[in-house]
């Protein structure tokens, strides 16, 4: 128990742990395990104060649709589980989407077009991560391109396309002359 409720107004204190929440993203200088200990924290702090983050209605309904017999007429079982699994769900893509875009930018577009290519009505057909613990093996397990090394480093700045051309003037190479319009 962080005490958080207790020194604050309640309605404070939501608003502000689900600011701090939803505004959590992996620093450029954290480790995986570092952000995966810092979301897990947060989340902690968020249902012990009372947040509902990720219970969302149309998420719920889905989960229902996948683990039920019947939707429309749910055991309590059957809807606990459906809040649980919408919730972890929706944890899992939020930790997902706070992570680093610099090394996992790829990753992230990787699983958005692969969902894209392959979903349908039918199947449950996708790569995105279920769980928290899913959505950092994801993380931990990428595999980068080493072609794109220059680009995870930020050192792809140096401008091609301009400068300036050199011809020689005659056939004694001289000296270069520059290459004009006209």
């Amino acid at each position: 128990m962080t005490g958080f409720k207790a020194k604050k107004y309640l309605h404070h204190s939501i608003h502000k742990i689900m600011r701090e929440f939803y505004n959590l993203s992996q620093g450029k200088h954290h480790t995986n395990q570092e952000y995966y200990n810092e979301f897990n924290t947060l989340r902690a702090t968020a249902e012990e104060n009372g947040a509902k983050i990720g219970k969302h209605p149309g998420s719920i309904k889905e989960a229902l649709a996948k683990i039920t017999i019947d939707p429309e007429s749910p055991t309590e079982i059957e809807s606990a589980k459906a809040a649980q699994t919408s919730e972890e769900w929706y944890f899992a893509v939020a930790f997902l989407l706070g992570c680093d875009r610099a090394p996992y930018g790829n990753l992230i577009e990787e699983i958005e077009n692969e969902y894209l290519q392959n979903r349908d009505d039918n199947t449950n057909v996708g790569t995105h991560p279920q769980t928290v613990t899913e959505a950092y093996d994801f993380l931990s397990n990428y595999k980068k391109d080493p072609r794109n090394i220059t680009w995870l480093l930020g050192q792809d700045t140096i401008d091609t396309t301009s400068g300036a051309a050199f011809l020689w003037a005659n056939d004694r190479h001289d000296g270069p002359s520059f290459l004009t319009d006209g």
